[in-house]
């Protein structure tokens, strides 16, 4: 096969499966962009009992204050 029929395939390809990505795409439509859950919370049905922050990596910087009085 020669470099220009290569290049061709490779760009029909490409054409047909983003034709194919752009079809699926516009199906999916019911998705909307929320910036909160409360729409998916029922109410009374969540209950907070603790509250604990757990971090996974610490980064420390120690740096001597001068007297400089």
């Amino acid at each position: 096969m020669s470099p220009t029929n290569i290049l061709l395939v490779i760009l029909i390809a490409f054409a047909v499966s983003l034709v194919v990505v752009l079809i699926m795409k516009s199906s999916l439509k019911t998705a909307r962009r929320n910036n909160s859950a409360v729409s998916y919370v029922v109410e009374n049905s969540f209950e907070v009992t603790a509250a604990r922050d757990r971090f996974l990596y610490t980064e420390r910087h120690e740096e001597k204050i001068s007297d400089d009085d």
